[in-house]
């Protein structure tokens, strides 16, 4: 980005909003205007959730936030820096669960010979490996010619 647009761009970055991850609870108060330019009313409207996103992109960084209204599921998307958001407060942190921790790589693939002989199976038939010399075409369905001329049009 052009050193002067990026001096402007950061002039208009906001530096009041608390800290706040998904899983919080937030009030988040924005500004609404209602009626024409010259006779409007501006009103604040709170609009209180659990954040259940948080987008950090470059050019405008987004937050939404999840209730229930009337029993119906309401989400919202807020821009974190726009001037319409009047303010941000955190009324309860979420539970945060500790990263489990990283476990050493598996090994992939097929294992190692080993010197000790395969164990055998206990079932009368067998191991059901020995039976890999039957092939799928054994197992499909073998077409029959049609017995009318009915069944002759579906044969096709």
């Amino acid at each position: 980005m052009h050193p002067v647009i990026r001096k402007l761009h950061d002039a208009q970055l906001r530096k009041d909003l608390p800290e706040f991850r998904p899983g919080d609870t937030s009030a988040s108060m924005s500004a609404s205007s209602k009626g024409k330019a010259k006779r409007s009313r501006k009103r604040i409207q709170a609009f209180e959730g659990v954040v259940i996103s948080r987008r950090a992109a470059p050019p405008a960084p987004l937050f939404t936030v999840r209730r229930a209204a009337f029993g119906t599921g309401v989400e919202r998307i807020f821009p974190l820096h726009s001037p319409s958001i009047a303010s941000v407060e955190v009324t309860r942190q979420g539970q945060s669960s500790p990263r489990p921790p990283l476990l050493p790589p598996q090994p992939q693939g097929r294992p190692l010979a080993s010197s000790a002989p395969p164990a055998r199976s206990s079932s009368r038939r067998g191991n059901r490996e020995s039976l890999s010399f039957i092939t799928p075409k054994y197992f499909q369905k073998k077409k029959t010619r049609p017995r009318s001329q009915i069944e002759a049009r579906f044969y096709l």
